[in-house]
């Protein structure tokens, strides 16, 4: 798929959120509650859920975090990147796809509603839950990492400065 003509049709993704999660909060298992909206884009949290995993919502795409107690980024457990533009016979398609894996859409919003919306909520419905831990984990150089993890999972818990149970019934950090 050639990319014949640039345009920036990325500014319009928060607003496309909005609009797609007024009619599809129902869909998630813990509903997106919108915390704050920029001109940069929206943040979110989850209902039910620990203050340590928030959502962004920008016209790059959507990523999920994981932060510490002190609100620091420790690292993203999601990234759904995205990137649109439009065919000379005007379908609109992702950038970042390879080639063989594109998809033509008929408009912006088909694009980014199953491009991206419809990822994150799958995403979010498989992987947020009161039944599952956030561990945050670091090693002596200052890599850090996160990961959800199920409550039955055994974990080697040398790097592991922090775990929440989602539901915050736990809470321990270093």
């Amino acid at each position: 798929m050639k990319n014949k003509r640039k345009n920036d049709f990325n500014d319009d993704i928060p607003s496309l959120f909005e609009k797609w999660l007024s009619v599809n909060r129902e869909r998630f298992i813990h509903k997106p509650i919108i915390m704050e909206k920029t001109k940069e884009g929206i943040s979110i949290k989850y209902d039910g859920i620990i203050p340590e995993i928030e959502a962004y919502i920008n016209s790059g795409g959507m990523i999920v975090e994981a932060k510490f107690p002190d609100d620091a980024m420790w690292d993203m457990l999601r990234d759904i990147d995205i990137g649109i533009d439009i065919t000379d016979s005007g379908e609109y398609f992702c950038t970042w796809c390879i080639n063989e894996h594109q998809k033509l859409y008929p408009t912006i919003e088909a694009l980014v509603y199953e491009h991206l919306f419809e990822d994150f909520l799958q995403w979010s419905n498989e992987k947020i839950s009161t039944e599952k831990y956030l561990i945050l984990c670091s090693v002596g150089n200052g890599t850090t990492w996160a990961k959800i993890i199920d409550a039955d999972e055994n974990i080697d818990t040398k790097n592991v400065v922090a775990l929440f149970s989602m539901d915050e019934s736990y809470r321990k950090w270093e």
